[in-house]
């Protein structure tokens, strides 16, 4: 009889001991952009991750996660059981989901390990096992827990909410990247992020997102994720509802504002069902896998896609397909991108992103802690707009003393409405002869001799190490 029962279990140890020898341990040096001096980085530090050997149309790939090869310089990937490093390139990158896919050009890395499939999402309770190298060891981790929750939270890395599947087992950092697996052997997750005041929380990135992240580069190309491109507010009062006439066997959310000029939704529009769903007043529909935001409808979607919705409009219910587009925000996170910038007499001029913004929150100064509120304000108020181009400071030089401006929003160049980073580069470049007038959003006006700035920027860029 036991030895009966050690053949049962021995297929199980086998396949277990597979997943264990296709994770592996990343290791990542960085260099980390400095957004208020944007032309210099900060000092190269060294990390390391998890990863899982997939593979993709016959494809050989290191999956593992964004924030783990985010901003890196050189990184190499180490099997477990083994003390060779093999050099590795990031291949596709999806920063808003956080999940990258790394490139080893040694063919031999893959010869004794095999590639884990990807799993269907987990059921509430259903056991899985995460496996990674976490701080404090450098030999492979193996946790077992249960999936808890599953729900739409804001990814760490990107800010952005996408579905999240909650487990009671400790991630720790080092574990960022590593499979977490059910007892098929199969990927139901992706380690992400846990939270630091409580007791084993953790988050996975599911399986379903990435298998929307693999789909999406089957044809060469990396699009994202659609997003709704719109601001709305639950419907739960019941004076709201009457007042824009929503029927009592109807339910939906009401679209305050839409960013995006191909949406086919409009202000006040109420939106009823997304692909034959029903929307509840708070913004939920009721999926097979429970209760989750009408925003899970979209993210199966690949961009370009059309889908279906209902729409309750100035009393009268109407339905029309949506081409859905990737998010459009004038206010975008940098992640491994180098800062944009350029330099015209002396006046450092920056795309603006949310990175700036954090940079000036961070400093702990009250004045940039002003300034940063001021420019997301002026973004919100200007939604159509395609880059807002940013005065980030002014290096002191002959050709522009007397000016005084930091952080200030360039509208306008000789009258030309200023709309994206490479439009005032390309004007500044031709410039030749003619003065050139730079008015601000806060009602500066700056004008430079376009031969002079040009000849003292030699200088400047010598002065200032850019």
């Amino acid at each position: 009889m036991k030895k009966f029962l050690l053949l049962l279990l021995l297929p199980i140890q086998l396949a277990c001991a597979s997943a264990e020898n296709s994770t592996v341990k990343v290791f990542v040096s960085k260099s980390l952009p400095d957004y208020e001096l944007p032309w210099q980085t900060k000092k190269i530090s060294r990390s390391s991750g998890s990863g899982v050997f997939v593979q993709i149309e016959q494809q050989n790939y290191i999956l593992t996660s964004a924030h783990v090869i985010g901003h890196a310089t050189f990184i190499e990937v180490r099997k477990n059981h083994n003390i060779r490093k093999f050099s590795a390139k990031v291949k596709w990158v999806s920063n808003a989901t956080d999940l990258a896919l790394l490139e080893i050009d040694n063919r031999g890395f893959f010869d004794d390990i095999e590639p884990l499939e990807l799993g269907d999402l987990p059921k509430m309770g259903e056991q899985v096992t995460a496996l990674g190298f976490p701080m404090g060891g450098d030999e492979l981790s193996t946790t077992k827990g249960v999936v808890s929750r599953l729900e739409h939270r804001h990814y760490s890395y990107s800010k952005q909410p996408f579905l999240t599947i909650q487990i009671d087992t400790p991630i720790n950092p080092g574990n960022s990247g590593g499979p977490i697996i059910n007892q098929q052997q199969k990927i139901v997750g992706i380690a992400m992020q846990g939270i630091t005041k409580a007791n084993n929380i953790s988050y996975l990135v599911p399986s379903r997102v990435i298998r929307h992240f693999f789909k999406d580069i089957a044809d060469g190309e990396y699009q994202g994720m659609p997003h709704e491109n719109f601001l709305f507010t639950q419907m739960e009062n019941p004076t709201l509802q009457r007042y824009f006439q929503l029927p009592e066997t109807a339910s939906g959310i009401l679209i305050e504002e839409v960013n995006s000029s191909d949406s086919p939704l409009q202000e006040n529009d109420v939106l009823i069902e997304v692909s034959g769903q029903k929307i509840e007043n708070d913004g939920m529909v009721f999926l097979p896998e429970g209760k989750l935001s009408f925003k899970e409808l979209l993210h199966q979607k690949q961009i370009g896609e059309s889908i279906s919705i209902k729409v309750l409009r100035q009393g009268q219910m109407m339905t029309m397909d949506w081409n859905l587009a990737g998010e459009q925000n004038n206010l975008p996170r940098l992640f491994s991108d180098k800062p944009q910038f350029h330099l015209f007499g002396g006046l450092m001029l920056v795309p603006l992103s949310q990175n700036i913004l954090e940079a000036l929150i961070q400093s702990n100064n009250r004045k940039n802690i002003i300034t940063a509120a001021n420019l997301q304000s002026y973004a919100n108020q200007h939604p159509q707009q395609k880059e807002i181009v940013v005065l980030q400071q002014i290096l002191p030089n002959a050709q522009n003393a007397g000016y005084r401006a930091a952080y200030s929003v360039i509208e306008s160049l000789n009258k030309q409405k200023v709309s994206s980073f490479e439009q005032i580069v390309q004007a500044l470049q031709a410039s030749t002869t003619q003065p050139i007038v730079l008015k601000t959003h806060d009602d500066r006006t700056i004008v430079l001799d376009p031969q002079q700035a040009k000849n003292g920027d030699a200088l400047i860029r010598q002065q200032y190490g850019i």
